[in-house]
């Protein structure tokens, strides 16, 4: 799956923003000056794949008047296409909705969406913080992570620029770790390496 676009509105004090994404094969640079929004870019897609990594509160804008209630949206589509597609529809949508009355919790409501075209999307599931139903906010970063294979925290780490540039300075040894540990490396070697074994067991047998 890769990004095919991204809008919210109620954050911080942008108007409500839509961005598109390059298709298959197409790389996207976000530039601009301080302020310019590069960084709120990264922490709305980290906020609605539910990224331990990214602060909600961040997110509010600090010019409400008193007693505002701050209400706030972002939607993240994905287009299901690609190496890391899965079984589910061509277009696969994720959406919060933020809610804080003044003086309370931040309430968040995650849904997800998926349609044959980005015009054309249905909701198929909600999830939302004690759901009796067992569709709280755990179960929403589990599906994300196993079902959609999108892991919340190392696709925002990808995004975040502040942690690609503390990639960039590190040593091969400790850049290599980082990833091991993201990716499971040392799990898949050892299967391989069982899988070895195992294979080299069976010609020994098959030779007797």
């Amino acid at each position: 799956m890769i990004p095919y676009s991204l809008q919210f509105s109620g954050i911080r004090d942008y108007k409500p923003v839509k961005i598109t994404f390059g298709g298959e094969g197409e790389h996207v640079l976000i530039s601009g000056p301080n302020g310019a929004g590069k960084s709120t870019i990264t922490f709305v897609m980290g906020a609605v794949l539910y990224s331990a990594k990214v602060d909600i509160e961040g997110l509010r804008s600090a010019n409400l008047r008193p007693g505002q209630i701050w209400n706030a949206e972002i939607l993240l589509t994905f287009h299901n296409i690609g190496s890391s597609r899965v079984d589910a529809a061509p277009y696969i949508a994720f959406q919060l909705l933020i809610k804080q009355q003044p003086s309370s919790v931040i309430q968040r409501l995650f849904k997800v969406y998926t349609g044959d075209s980005p015009e054309e999307l249905k909701e198929i599931a909600t999830y939302r913080s004690g759901d009796q139903n067992q569709r709280n906010l755990s179960m929403y970063r589990d599906d994300l992570q196993y079902k959609y294979k999108i892991h919340p925290d190392m696709f925002y780490l990808i995004w975040y620029q502040k942690e690609v540039n503390q990639f960039a300075t590190m040593s091969p040894e400790e850049r290599f770790r980082r990833f091991s540990e993201m990716y499971h490396i040392e799990e898949i070697q050892k299967e391989w390496e069982i899988s070895v074994e195992n294979l080299k067991e069976l010609e020994a047998e098959l030779q007797q």
